[in-house]
């Protein structure tokens, strides 16, 4: 259920309107030109407040390949993060507190790019959700939907990917021990927040006209994600203090935050330690603080517009930026 769900939602792939087919403008749509994405069966019409829309009861052939080969490469590298210890003969339970401490005989700055970046997986799901997001609100802006039933299908199912998290990580918490890990804030809660936010900013983006993001709308995903990201590594430098070590001043990120502000600032910018629970002594800790999450998430928005427009010109283009 979950990853049928849960996941699909995430990285925008399944869904009964494939987010990830390219559509066609408002315009086009509107006059039913040639420009009407090919479909596997005969089309229906759906009325809408400007017209009547062409639409299509089944899935659209021209996926966006290279975003799913991509989702591929990070469930692939999210399976082997999971197993190389134990494909290195070298076995240590993820739930190990140590394992969560940053690299070993690491300086401060080490460390801090550990926090933020947090590994491959979770940030490359991330992106493909902005991307599947624009796609599914340029889609669903075709056949009519206001601004506020998008914004709420996306709050809805981020809702949904946090309340799974939660109930799995209660279950969990029981047969923790001491020295065990708890993740109150794990990766499936940053990025059911993250969807749930960016989903009531992409509406306000949209070209009424001409379908997809508009310019100064992308510019704005590209510039918020980027003063996102360099405040999560300025905040994760100053975090460490040039230590890895406790030093019995906050913010150390493994020891306990000591006050609400400490708690906020783990939250959204650099994970760690936030205490030890009631229920039992595992050591709660956030292991992917949501701005990061949200600011990747930002930038496959902005990828996500750029294909639209031209998937071959926006891969070329995309290619340019990323060199």
């Amino acid at each position: 259920i979950f990853f049928r769900f849960g996941m699909s939602s995430v990285v925008g792939a399944e869904a009964p309107d494939d987010p990830l087919a390219a559509p066609c403008s408002r315009k086009s749509s509107l006059a039913g030109t040639k420009e009407t994405p090919p479909v596997k069966s005969s089309s229906v019409s759906e009325a809408t407040q400007e017209g009547t829309v062409q639409v299509t009861p089944d899935k659209p052939i021209n996926r966006l390949a290279a975003v799913d080969l991509y989702r591929g490469l990070a469930c692939t590298s999210m399976i082997i993060a999971h197993t190389q210890n134990l494909l290195l003969l070298a076995p240590q339970s993820f739930l190990d507190f140590q394992w969560y401490t940053g690299p070993p005989n690491a300086s401060g700055k080490d460390t801090a790019v550990f926090l933020v970046t947090s590994g491959f997986p979770i940030p490359s799901f991330s992106l493909c959700m902005g991307v599947g997001m624009v796609f599914f609100t340029w889609k669903k802006d075709m056949r009519g939907w206001t601004h506020m039933q998008v914004a709420s299908y996306f709050v809805t199912r981020g809702a949904v990917l946090c309340l799974t998290e939660q109930v799995g990580g209660l279950v969990q918490l029981i047969g923790l021990t001491k020295g065990s890990v708890y993740f109150c804030f794990g990766p499936i809660t940053a990025l059911g927040v993250a969807m749930g936010t960016l989903g009531v900013l992409l509406p306000a983006f949209v070209d009424r006209e001409e379908g997809g993001l508009t310019r100064w709308g992308q510019a704005t995903l590209v510039t918020t994600a980027v003063a996102l990201l360099a405040t999560c590594q300025a905040v994760a430098m100053w975090a460490q203090g040039g230590s890895v070590v406790d030093t019995g001043q906050w913010p150390s990120f493994s020891a306990p935050a000591v006050s609400a502000r400490h708690l906020l600032l783990r939250v959204l910018f650099v994970g760690g330690h936030v205490g030890a629970g009631r229920v039992s002594d595992a050591v709660h800790f956030v292991c992917f603080p949501l701005f990061p999450v949200l600011a990747v998430a930002m930038l496959g928005a902005a990828a996500g517009a750029e294909l639209a427009r031209d998937a071959d010109r926006g891969y070329a283009r995309l290619a340019a930026v990323g060199a």
